[in-house]
């Protein structure tokens, strides 16, 4: 029965869930949605988890993305079987994991790149594998444990 209201207490203190979309590659990004700044700050971290997700935001649409609803379809439909089907635009350049905002955001990231992008290289339950490719030509490699990211050597 806890469990049961630990659940919802959490989902009760996550962050608003704000998907961005980039018209011109396709690629979907998600800012929002955590719950650790919640339950390690309460009401504070819940604000400074908020903050965090607003400047996600910002920085995603100061690439290109726009807001896309929760109804919006995932693909757009054809007009017509007249029509000749439109061209799918080139391959990602990067595919945008849930972390890659905060990497970007990382001193060792922006030391790194004047514009860092956190590419998602591998995904598991709880994990994930980051490269963030540096004006040097080297790359730093980052791994994330359930949130918790952290620069390998």
């Amino acid at each position: 029965m806890s469990a049961v209201f630990l659940v919802l207490a959490l989902q009760g203190c996550a962050t608003p869930v704000v998907m961005l979309k980039n018209d011109a590659t396709g690629q979907v990004a998600r800012c929002g949605g955590g719950v650790t700044g919640s339950m390690a700050g309460g009401l504070i971290g819940h604000t400074i988890e908020k903050s965090y997700d607003e400047d996600c935001v910002r920085d995603f649409e100061a690439r290109g993305f726009k807001r896309v609803s929760a109804t919006e379809p995932a693909a757009p439909r054809q007009a017509a079987a007249t029509a000749p089907p439109t061209p799918k635009p080139a391959a990602s350049l990067w595919v945008i994991g849930p972390n890659s905002h905060q990497i970007e955001r990382t001193p060792e990231a922006k030391a790194c790149a004047a514009m860092p992008v956190a590419n998602l290289v591998r995904q598991a339950p709880g994990l994930e594998l980051y490269t963030v490719a540096c004006d040097s030509g080297d790359a730093l490699s980052v791994r994330c444990e359930f949130s918790a990211c952290r620069v390998l050597k």
